[in-house]
């Protein structure tokens, strides 16, 4: 795990004798022992200036920054808010003698803490520190950093006698971004999540074992649908999951912006819990546990190419794809407010899917071959004696 040996923070208030306080009281304390540092910024533009030009792991703020006369009281903290998360992602703690300006605003990023209580505003920092994310924040930092330079230095400085001849420089930035979302293979997310102390593989005898969590994009990024999109279809009080068969061609989106796409082919999923083998499980935890593994595995007893398994992560439940299950529906029809898309498959899951699914449609069934008339021609054939092979 990589050593953080400082975190840096940002307090921004129109009061430098309110600020020396805190600055005096967090400098004190220690994170993951690791010290605090403290920026005092008396001016909200000044702290935005250095938000966009320096790391920062965390801003502490009054919610009056900046000139709001023609503002809104109840919109004040939303506009500050806003202005901070234009220019870098950063958690922030109100720390104000108006919190019912910024109370509706709260969440696990973004913390309220009534003026005036160190200890609540300790207590506060520390909170934001444990979920990790200024950690995260700092890794996924550090390991583009790292990346650029590499290339930037190894590659693109050695190779410039013929790089420098590209007119397009849209030819350079697409190289230096394609190095970058290749940083983000499986192998490479593994060693990021190694070092912010986590194990995905923890004897690494299998290289072909992955986490869950890599099956999925969360959000979807594609501003349109697109094959293995995850969709929740609800129908009253029940709701059920939904996956996109199509092929990628089908939503090429045409010049007036719209996919040719006319009909989208869904396949509805179940949760395993329903699943006889799960239910075997949990009546023999130490019987049923081989059946449930080839489920979980696409490898099914009986038709293996007819599920596909999706892993549970977040509010996603364990789900069992069935082809045998399939609607088609007007594309126009995904807008409703019944349909909501939830995820997208990762590469190469997505493929797979669609690999089963065509195996399993495009299979063509052939009656059995009479056996017994080829080992009796092998019988014919074979130098052993007629008589051992007939009793074998």
């Amino acid at each position: 795990m990589s050593e953080v040996s400082s975190w840096r923070l940002l307090i921004v208030d129109d009061d430098a004798e309110v600020c020396e306080n805190i600055k005096e009281f967090l400098e004190y304390e220690t994170i993951d022992d690791a010290s605090i540092l403290v920026e005092i910024i008396t001016d909200f533009n000044q702290a935005l200036q250095i938000l966009e030009n320096q790391r920062i792991d965390l801003v502490i703020l009054d919610v009056r920054m900046g000139n709001y006369e023609e503002t809104q009281e109840e919109e004040v903290g939303r506009i500050t808010l806003e202005s901070i998360q234009a220019r870098r992602f950063v958690p922030v703690i109100f720390n104000t003698g108006l919190p019912h300006l910024v109370e509706h605003l709260s969440s696990h990023l973004i913390r309220v803490v009534t003026k005036g209580s160190l200890d609540c505003l300790l207590e506060e920092v520390k909170s934001v520190f444990e979920s990790r994310l200024p950690t995260i924040n700092r890794a996924l930092i550090r390991h583009f950093e790292e990346v650029q330079r590499r290339y930037m230095w190894d590659f693109v400085d050695q190779n410039w006698s013929k790089l420098g001849e590209i007119n397009d420089q849209s030819e350079l930035a697409h190289l230096l971004a394609r190095r970058l979302a290749i940083s983000l293979s499986v192998d490479e997310i593994q060693v990021l999540e190694t070092e912010l102390g986590g194990i995905i593989n923890p004897d690494k005898t299998d290289i072909d074992v992955v986490h869950p969590i890599t099956y999925y994009v969360i959000p979807p990024l594609s501003k349109f649908p697109q094959p293995g999109d995850l969709y929740l279809r609800r129908n009253g009080d029940a709701s059920n999951y939904w996956v996109i068969l199509n092929p990628s061609c089908d939503f090429v989106v045409r010049k007036s912006g719209k996919c040719k796409v006319e009909y989208v082919l869904l396949a509805r999923t179940t949760e395993i819990r329903q699943a006889p083998e799960f239910q075997d499980w949990c009546s023999n935890p130490t019987k049923g546990k081989s059946k449930l593994e080839k489920l979980i595995r696409d490898n099914r007893e009986g038709q293996a190419d007819r599920y596909f398994f999706l892993p549970g992560i977040l509010s996603i439940p364990d789900l069992i794809i069935d082809f045998q299950l399939i609607e088609s529906i007007n594309y126009d029809d995904l807008k409703e407010h019944t349909w909501e898309r939830v995820a997208s498959l990762d590469s190469p899951h997505t493929e797979a899917l669609q690999s089963k699914f065509s195996r399993y449609f495009g299979r063509i069934g052939k009656p059995d071959l009479n056996a017994e008339i080829i080992f009796s021609r092998f019988i014919e054939m074979s130098p052993t004696p007629k008589d051992d092979l007939t009793n074998s």
